[in-house]
């Protein structure tokens, strides 16, 4: 019923001249300035159609304020039936910024060409069988100026949407508090490790990740944490830190902390260490640990 076809930049332009479902005169270009979410349906769709529109819908409120920078668009292949009005009571069980977007027969297939959506069936009676129409399943990811960044597939969930618009939309470091850091004291006149602890304060919408951390007084630094098996501690290399939305997660000795290797002769001398941590979506977030030993742990 729906169908999937290989997308590349080249082929995807993004053009159209449609109309609102408040009834106004748009181009790709009424709405510049804000990233774009753009899917092909039809509002008799019985599951596919909602189904994206709700994962879409969960990723605005996702996004929290960050959610002004995009606008979800609609555009029907089924302008016989989706006429202003039904496009309008369509958009409203959806997101609020939802705009739904008709238009004749040929400007429709205009805009389904610039963004290579297939689609067909659409000649059937409003009164006729919506499963005989088939369109491409895409939702596909515009930048601020129209062009073409990504494309999500049928089933992508509200997460994974979020996940890649924060390379896009980078998250506010006024709202991401580094709070109680502190790093331990080198073990040994000859230890070149150290470990960094600290609690981090999570005040968005939106779930962050840290990924990893780098320091000019640090070699390498790597994310661990402690896994206890049958009597057995061990200690293994974390992908990432997830701290939910406002929420906080603390790396802490005996859990989840940061490992670092090679300190240079000022750390092993006692000075503060200074290190910037790195999310996923690129924000590096700075952050000044302290010098104590372990056993002042209470």
């Amino acid at each position: 019923m729906f169908a999937a076809t290989a997308h590349s930049v080249e082929t995807v332009s993004g053009r159209f001249d449609l109309i609102d479902h408040r009834g106004a005169a748009v181009s790709e270009t009424s709405f510049d300035g804000k990233y774009r979410l753009v899917f092909f349906g039809f509002t008799r769709c019985p599951v596919i159609c909602p189904t994206t529109m709700l994962e879409v819908t969960r990723a605005m409120k996702l996004l929290g304020e960050r959610a002004d920078r995009v606008q979800p668009l609609f555009i029907t292949i089924d302008p016989a039936n989706d006429t202003v009005d039904n496009i309008a009571s369509y958009v409203r069980h959806f997101h609020p910024s939802l705009v739904g977007l008709t238009g004749s027969r040929q400007q429709i297939a205009a805009a389904a060409k610039s963004f290579n959506v297939t689609f067909g069936g659409t000649d059937i009676s409003a009164a006729g069988d919506s499963t005989e129409i088939y369109h491409s399943s895409y939702l596909y990811l515009m930048n601020r100026d129209g062009s073409f960044l990504d494309v999500f597939g049928y089933g992508d969930k509200a997460e994974s949407i979020v996940e890649v618009l924060d390379k896009y939309l980078p998250l506010s470091a006024g709202e991401i508090q580094i709070v109680d850091a502190w790093a331990s004291e080198p073990t040994g006149s000859k230890s070149k490790t150290i470990a960094g602890f600290m609690c981090i304060q999570n005040d968005r919408s939106a779930a962050i990740h840290i990924v990893g951390a780098s320091s000019s007084s640090v070699q390498r630094i790597e994310i661990h944490e402690i896994h206890h098996e049958q009597g057995i501690v061990r200690m293994k290399q974390a992908a990432a830190v997830e701290i939910a939305a406002n929420s906080t997660v603390c790396l802490q000795p005996q859990q989840l902390h940061l490992m670092l290797f090679g300190i240079d002769e000022k750390i092993r001398a006692g000075a503060d260490v200074e290190l910037d941590l790195l999310t996923a979506s690129g924000e590096k977030l700075t952050a000044v640990l302290p010098q104590r030993p372990l056993s002042s742990i209470n």
